[in-house]
C-alpha cells in the first residue's frame, strides 16, 4: 500500500507479579498489581502505531525468540524490557553491587544487542537513578534507560520519545 507506514514490532517485556499464573489467568484488570495496571496501559499506548508483543518474565529464553523472530520477516523494530535484578545480594545502593545485583540480566541483554546490533534497546526499569547506574546499562547494551514513575502517562510520552529517537527515520509517535 503506497505512501502507507509500516507499523513498527515491539516486544514489550515486563515482571510477572503472578508467577504461577499464565496470562489469561490473572486477575480482572481493575485488581491487578498497579505495575501490570501501568504495563498493559503503555502497551495499548503503543499499538495506535506499533504492533506490540507483550511477554512477562525475562530470562534467556527472550534472546531465542528474538533471533527466531530475526530469521524471518517478523523481526522486532525495538525491544522495551525491564531488568531484572538478581535477590539474592543486599539491596546496597552502590555502582559495583548494580553490577553484581543486574549482571545476568546485563549479560542477556549484552548478547540481544551483540547479535541483533540494529535493534534498540530501551529499559523501563525501576532501578535507582544514579549516573553510574544508566553508564552500566548503556555500556551493556542498552541504548535507552527510562526510569518507571508512578504516573504511567508520564512513562508512556518517555517511552514514546525514545523509540522516536531510536527507531528509523519516519517514524514518529505522538505524543
Amino acid at each position: 500500500m503506497a505512501g502507507r507506514e509500516k507499523r513498527k514490532r515491539i516486544l514489550f517485556v515486563d515482571r510477572n507479579y503472578y508467577p504461577d499464573r499464565d496470562p489469561e489467568d490473572f486477575p480482572p484488570r481493575d485488581e491487578l498489581h498497579p505495575s501490570i495496571q501501568a504495563f498493559y496501559s503503555i502497551a495499548e499506548g503503543l499499538e495506535e502505531k506499533c504492533d506490540v508483543e507483550k511477554c512477562f518474565d525475562f530470562d534467556p529464553r527472550i534472546a531465542v525468540v528474538i533471533q527466531r523472530r530475526k530469521r524471518t520477516e517478523q523481526e522486532y523494530d525495538a525491544l522495551i524490557t525491564h531488568v531484572p535484578f538478581t535477590t539474592d545480594l543486599p539491596a546496597r545502593v552502590v555502582v559495583d553491587g548494580y553490577e553484581a545485583r543486574y549482571g545476568d540480566s546485563l549479560r542477556i541483554l549484552e548478547g540481544i544487542k551483540r547479535d541483533t546490533p540494529s535493534m534498540p534497546i530501551i529499559a523501563y526499569t525501576g532501578a535507582a537513578r544514579l549516573d553510574g547506574v544508566v553508564a552500566l546499562f548503556k555500556r551493556r547494551g542498552i541504548d535507552e534507560v527510562v526510569f518507571k514513575s508512578r504516573e504511567w502517562q508520564a512513562d508512556l510520552l518517555k517511552i514514546k520519545t525514545a523509540l522516536n529517537r531510536l527507531c528509523s527515520a519516519g517514524f514518529k509517535l505522538k505524543n
